[in-house]
């Protein structure tokens, strides 16, 4: 894998090292807890193709999964970990193509449950202008669509990465799968790219309640998703927060 020959497939060999620095951490994290970081999203990224008004582009997108928490630190959301590449600017992407990106948020129980929570992925939506036309060429290869963003000592994986055209998942005899092609033709046409969420560090059980009233705020979870992971009663626990603030602010 690490020192192979021709004709091995390369393209993506970057993402042997991705995979390898995870795998020594999972190895330490029994006994290095402080130096680790659970699974990460890793870089969601694709290059689009076609022309605009005439003109031929060829344009990347980068963004981040969610990383994977750490030993007293939560994952950051949307950030590519390991790598030296940062996010793209959505207005930069959309003026050099004929494309929008109509979404791009965090998305909710994405994130890996744990005493430290992963980092939530994110969803981008990605459409024709409707001023312009197709066909557009989407080259697209996640990763983590399988095998999701793994939880270090008692934390849980966080989301898998999903792809959607036009509300379907490709089937296994797209081009998608054949080699990572989908096209835009359509001023209806829609791709969806949801990026995997990171891994939690430790057990759920031993979250500080506070913090998960604070993401349930914050929308990085829902109370679905609390009851199921965290086996709390997000209601409750905000009732409690709130009286024990009203009780203080009526002291002082």
């Amino acid at each position: 894998i690490l020192n192979c020959r021709y004709p091995a497939p390369v393209n993506l060999r970057l993402r042997s090292g991705w995979h390898i620095s995870g795998a020594l951490y999972a190895a330490l994290a029994p006994v290095l807890p402080e130096r680790v970081l659970a699974g990460s999203g890793f870089l969601g990224a694709f290059q689009t193709r076609g022309l605009d008004g005439g003109r031929p582009f060829a344009v990347p997108f980068f963004a981040g999964g969610g990383q994977g928490a750490s030993l007293g630190r939560d994952g950051r959301p949307g950030y590519i970990y390991p790598s030296t590449a940062k996010g793209m600017s959505v207005e930069m992407f959309e003026s050099r193509t004929s494309l929008v990106i109509a979404e791009k948020r965090l998305l909710p129980d994405s994130a890996g449950a744990g005493q430290f929570r992963g980092g939530p992925g994110q969803r981008i939506r990605v459409r024709l202008h409707p001023a312009k036309r197709g066909p557009v060429h989407i080259n697209l290869t996640p990763d983590r669509m399988r095998c999701p963003a793994p939880g270090f000592n008692g934390g849980l994986p966080g989301r898998r990465a999903q792809v959607l055209l036009n509300g379907r998942e490709p089937g296994p005899e797209s081009s998608f799968f054949r080699e990572g092609l989908l096209t835009l033709e359509r001023p209806e046409d829609e791709l969806v790219f949801d990026l995997p969420g990171g891994g939690g560090f430790g057990p759920p059980e031993a979250r500080d309640p506070r913090r998960i009233d604070a993401d349930l705020q914050r929308r990085i979870v829902t109370p679905a998703g609390i009851q199921r992971d965290y086996r709390r009663d997000p209601e409750q626990d905000s009732q409690q927060f709130r009286g024990v603030e009203d009780k203080a602010g009526g002291e002082a």
